[in-house]
């Protein structure tokens, strides 16, 4: 009686069974012939190219493998596609002769379509016929990310890619296109971060209204776009967009003064760089961005500063980046060799560029505070007297640049504390009295220069018989 109801059970199960083995089939066919068609698509891309060069690994019948590929582990769908070019050019001696690879193509090639589970797509470095941005790419609403950034693209923006209302990401920097108008990005309300360095923006008036739009935008990279005060509102702003970014490039622009005061709600900024544009004064209003990471204000003429190195680095204790190279002549006589940096319980500073600021002062001896520096660049300044013993203290310092000033005295015994030093440069001073021994104690030293100073002695093997990894000696 068992047995039989053991059959009456199994036979309904086969029945089954053998109805789902042609669904299955067909669903294994299905995915293969969608597959297919993604495979074929990457090959009609490939052969649009002009230099194959890019695609050596396209070969056999795995597609997934292909560089710049990925793949779906579940479906085996793309879902990402990165093509980059890397420009190389080669000189000949006779006639100074460049030659340069390039990857040319004669437009984005439309079977790119027929990737239609494609979230993520990149296209850098590849010229493009000097065509425009295709706008069937407005079709791809699944991406997420886009990137289509120096590939000599012009004309204007297509506004059908504000239909991609799921883009997160997305970079057309360095291609010299025609933008008056960004009303379309208005659309991509999913948008994270925007890049569009190198493109002409001057004419964008309504820029600011249109970045208030997008709520999630939290990164923005408009560096070299000739922008101007114009494009900003005067007065006191409540920007939802200022108020939330956490990443703005604003370099090489032509911001002038007065700084425009909308920027003094950017409550939630980490990363500023104002390097390179108009800008003659300080603002003291700076020091109130509590949470700036890094701050990039180099290459600006300032005259008037109402916010001094010391009173920087004392209210910003979070600042791990800050360069103000190049921006003569702005610091003579702040008194940065007096100051007292004990602002803060603990010092994350660690890169610090000074570099060609015109600073005239003796070298601070707190400085040896910054305990977490890598960078430390003061070199082509006026910086006179000696070289504070205390900088020996700065054990992660791995490059330390003094050159270029007047500084006297001997080398701090104590440099041979800086283990993880790589480049230290010393040269066109005023020092002088014997090289220390200690100095052959920088294992990792690769470059070590001390021409043009005034030092007594030799260099004897004593200083030489450690620095393995030294290549450039002077």
């Amino acid at each position: 009686m068992r047995a039989d109801s053991n059959v009456l059970f199994l036979v309904p199960l086969a029945l089954l069974f053998l109805i789902a083995i042609p669904q299955l089939c067909l669903c294994a066919n299905s995915t293969s012939d969608h597959t297919m068609e993604e495979r074929q698509a990457l090959e009609s891309l490939k052969g649009s190219f002009s230099n194959s060069s890019m695609f050596v690994s396209w070969e056999g019948n795995d597609h997934c493998q292909w560089k710049g590929v990925q793949c779906d582990a579940i479906t085996g769908h793309v879902v990402k596609l990165v093509l980059h070019w890397q420009k190389t050019c080669n000189y000949r001696r006779i006639g100074f002769v460049r030659t340069c690879s390039t990857q040319n193509s004669n437009g984005v090639h439309p079977s790119i379509l027929n990737l239609k589970h494609l979230n993520y797509l990149e296209l850098t470095g590849i010229s493009f016929g000097n065509g425009p941005i295709p706008a069937f790419l407005a079709y791809m609403n699944q991406l997420t990310h886009l990137n289509l950034s120096h590939c000599d693209f012009r004309e204007k923006v297509p506004h059908q890619l504000g239909n991609l209302s799921n883009l997160q990401v997305l970079d057309f920097s360095g291609n010299p296109l025609d933008v008056d108008d960004l009303a379309w990005l208005s659309k991509l309300s999913s948008l994270k971060h925007l890049a569009i360095n190198g493109v002409g923006l001057g004419g964008a008036y309504n820029l600011l209204q249109v970045l208030d739009t997008l709520p999630f935008l939290l990164q923005v990279e408009f560096s070299g776009c000739d922008l101007t005060n114009m494009n900003f509102p005067a007065g006191h702003v409540n920007s939802t967009f200022l108020a939330n970014v956490q990443v703005l490039n604003l370099a090489q622009n032509l911001l002038s003064d007065p700084v425009p005061d909308a920027f003094l709600n950017m409550s939630s900024i980490v990363d500023l760089n104002l390097g390179y544009n108009n800008l003659t004064t300080l603002p003291n209003w700076l020091v109130n961005f509590d949470a700036l990471v890094n701050l990039n204000l180099s290459g600006n003429p300032f005259k008037r500063i109402e916010a001094s190195v010391i009173s920087i680095l004392t209210n910003m204790c979070s600042l791990r980046s800050l360069d103000l190279s190049s921006s003569i002549p702005i610091f003579e006589g702040s008194g940065l060799g007096q100051g007292n940096y004990s602002g803060c319980g603990k010092y994350d500073l660690e890169i610090l560029v000074l570099r060609g600021s015109g600073i005239k002062d003796s070298l601070p001896s707190w400085f040896g505070q910054l305990s977490n520096l890598n960078i430390l660049d003061l070199a082509m300044n006026l910086f006179y007297g000696p070289i504070p013993s205390s900088f020996g203290n700065l054990l992660a310092l791995k490059t330390l640049d003094l050159s270029d000033n007047q500084l006297h005295g001997s080398i701090p015994a104590t440099f041979g504390r800086l283990s993880s030093l790589g480049l230290l440069d010393l040269s066109n001073n005023h020092l002088n009295g014997s090289i220390p021994e200690s100095l052959g104690l920088l294992r990792n030293l690769v470059t070590l220069r001390m021409v043009n100073n005034s030092f007594t002695g030799i260099i004897s093997e004593i200083h030489l018989r450690n620095l393995s990894n030294l290549k450039n000696l002077k």
